[in-house]
């Protein structure tokens, strides 16, 4: 999942007119509502259907706040977000995205501290047991002044770097994995922004003002002049700014040479499927009510080793939040009802699960009871254990397409 821009005044209404609310999307955005249980909605309800989905892990490729309103910002929402991010059962794994990583010096809210202070490393890897390999690196790798906004915030960059230091890390890692790992490991990277998409080459050739951006900025960079850098955000606002700075090229080449699977990105708030030289490139829309077709998260499916799905759709589109994408319409596209508070005060529950997708969920139901042995009328018992004087289970069952399937469990 991606993009899921914490205090955007962009969940209000139309992103082109920051001036316009749209009622329902301002309900779905819950932004900075004072009742906990509405706040973010957008965000709690992808969350709770992630959790349902219960992936061995979930990846955060950046821009997880807006920190472009004022130059104070960060200081609450790094803490909201980090709130927020508890909220999913699962491992999870973060990279910083542009909106996170600005700079505003006149009052020393650097998001890059603020990500040290919250989350920890700006690039790192893990391993999943002898599955898979990842390493999650920092594409908005710039000097601080490259990277430092001013006033309401107007900011000269947000396309995608990664310097030599960061490069030669992700090189190294590679190569230590390859010394012990398995065969038919899935070896995977992740960023905010896709190396593949580089301004030099989408921004037309045949514009003065680009070809003097691109003199100027190989004259000096790391950091730039302050006029390069103000021609690089007029030029970024009239083209957008995909991967705008050094190393995408030799980055794909450390991945081909190293033999990566797949690469996952974000920062576009569209889906986008590209396959080349034997990796897997994903862009995922957003978390965000921006994201197109639809607010969505991509799940993949692995099998010996083998990537055997990651779209909801053929056309490389995500699983949506909203059934049929319906953002304004608010119905989460599955969710569970319980029946009674699932706190392990009860000894009998039933769950209603609706699967509004077109095609069939595997979901994950987690019950909290009274201690003692339960049967279930459907599904897979996956976990059952007491502790504190509850039991604890989870099971596991498959809801066809656009249906609803109810779990009574109950003490044996």
């Amino acid at each position: 999942m991606t993009d899921t821009h914490i205090g955007s005044p962009r969940n209000l209404g139309d992103p082109e007119d920051p001036s316009s609310v749209d009622p329902a999307l301002a309900k779905e955005a819950g932004m900075w509502d004072p009742d906990p249980q509405k706040r973010w909605l957008y965000l709690q309800k992808a969350i709770k259907e992630v959790n349902l989905k219960n992936p061995d892990f979930v990846v955060v490729t950046g821009d997880l706040m807006y920190g472009q309103m004022n130059p104070l910002e960060y200081i609450y929402e790094y803490e909201e977000t980090y709130k927020m991010l508890q909220k999913l059962n699962v491992p999870v794994y973060l990279v910083p995205g542009n909106h996170d990583y600005y700079a505003q010096d006149a009052t020393l809210t650097d998001g890059a501290k603020y990500w040290e202070k919250y989350f920890g490393p700006q690039y790192f890897s893990f391993d999943y047991g002898p599955y898979a390999h990842f390493i999650g690196y920092n594409s908005f790798d710039w000097h601080k002044f490259d990277r430092s906004g001013n006033g309401t915030v107007s900011v000269p960059t947000w396309g995608g770097q990664i310097r030599e230091e960061q490069l030669n890390w992700v090189k190294e890692d590679l190569q230590r994995n390859a010394q012990t790992a398995e065969s038919g490991q899935v070896r995977g990277l992740f960023s905010h922004h896709n190396p593949l998409w580089r301004d030099r080459e989408m921004w037309p050739k045949d514009d003065p003002e680009v070809q003097t951006y691109w003199e100027q900025y190989n004259e000096q960079h790391d950091p730039q002049r302050l006029q390069t850098l103000l021609l690089g955000e007029k030029l970024g606002i009239k083209y957008d700014q995909q991967w705008h700075g050094e190393n995408a090229k030799e980055l794909i080449n450390v991945m081909k040479e190293n033999n990566v699977t797949v690469s996952l990105h974000g920062h576009t708030h569209i889906d986008n499927v590209t396959k080349e030289d034997g990796i897997l490139y994903t862009t995922t829309t957003a978390i965000e009510l921006t994201g197109k077709p639809w607010v969505g998260f991509r799940g993949f499916s692995v099998q010996d080793g083998q990537i055997e799905s990651y779209n909801y759709e053929e056309t490389g589109h995500s699983i949506p939040v909203y059934q049929n994408g319906d953002t304004k319409g608010g119905t989460m596209s599955f969710d569970a009802a319980y029946q009674t508070s699932n706190d392990g005060s009860a000894s009998l529950q039933q769950v209603e699960v609706t699967n509004r997708l077109n095609k069939p969920l595997t979901v994950t139901i987690p019950l909290y009871m009274t201690e003692g042995n339960y049967n279930v009328s459907t599904g897979e018992v996956l976990q059952n254990y007491a502790s504190d004087r509850k039991q604890y289970l989870e099971v596991q069952l498959t809801i066809p397409a656009n249906s609803t399937e109810t779990l009574n469990v109950q003490k044996k």
